[in-house]
């Protein structure tokens, strides 16, 4: 399991958790059957709902956080931020859980309800908006357990681009050679050897007034980039002469 599921697994788990009503109510992830001697994850939920393992000496309510799944807008390509869908399940032993000394006092459809509303446009990370697109009751558990499925999704926020240095313009009036930007503050980097105009390279000189190309042979490529933190860098300009 990538370290990225994990930790939104136990993000969600500590921020539910943080809520009163789940003083008694146990929060399962997964990913506890994926680790060696762990018993098998439906007898470990089933413990916590008999009682074999309660939480502050109550039992018969808990929920399951399942292992995220990770998704893409983009069919063909990873998307820059990475997006997760979740399932998690509210599951209660009714025999259990509303006796009432054990119990925990929080019934399986009001807990439902409450994750929903929890969880709905949570940002766990400054990044990732939770979206619940869907909740229903599971009709797949025993007889004796009731219970119910929500559907998340980590809504990624947009990428807001960074902004660009404006395209420079190179100008050739025999035998001058000048370059300009109009994003002020902007230093330029030109190149006569076909490189690429950046700082990074040694080829490349800080443009600082008109240059004299007239020893340049016929047909040397000019090309020129502008910078100016923190934007990104220019495209890149290019004149034959």
């Amino acid at each position: 399991m990538s370290s990225n599921t994990l930790r939104l697994q136990l993000d969600i788990a500590q921020y539910l958790g943080a809520s009163s009503a789940f003083e008694y109510v146990p929060i399962i992830c997964e990913y506890r059957d994926e680790q060696p001697g762990d018993a098998l994850f439906d007898d470990y939920v089933l413990k916590h709902l008999k009682g074999e393992l309660p939480k502050n000496g109550k039992f018969g309510l808990c929920v399951v956080i399942g292992t995220p799944e990770s998704v893409t807008t983009s069919p063909n390509a990873p998307g820059p931020i990475e997006n997760f869908s979740i399932m998690l399940q509210v599951i209660e032993n009714k025999g259990t859980n509303r006796a009432p000394n054990t119990g925990t006092g929080v019934r399986a459809d009001d807990l439902y309800e409450l994750v929903k509303r929890l969880l709905h446009l949570h940002s766990h990370d400054g990044q990732h908006d939770l979206i619940v697109t869907k909740g229903e009751q599971d009709m797949g558990l025993p007889a004796h357990l009731r219970g119910f499925i929500i559907n998340v999704e980590s809504k990624a926020h947009s990428l807001i681009p960074i902004a660009r240095v404006d395209l420079p313009r190179i100008a050739i009036a025999d035998p001058n050679m000048t370059i300009t930007c109009t994003t002020a503050g902007a230093v330029i980097y030109w190149t006569h050897d076909g490189s690429f105009p950046s700082p990074a390279n040694a080829a490349a000189a800080a443009y600082a007034g008109a240059v004299d190309v007239h020893d340049l042979p016929s047909g040397t490529l000019l090309r020129a980039a502008a910078y100016l933190e923190p934007w990104r860098g220019s495209d890149c300009a290019f004149k034959d002469i």
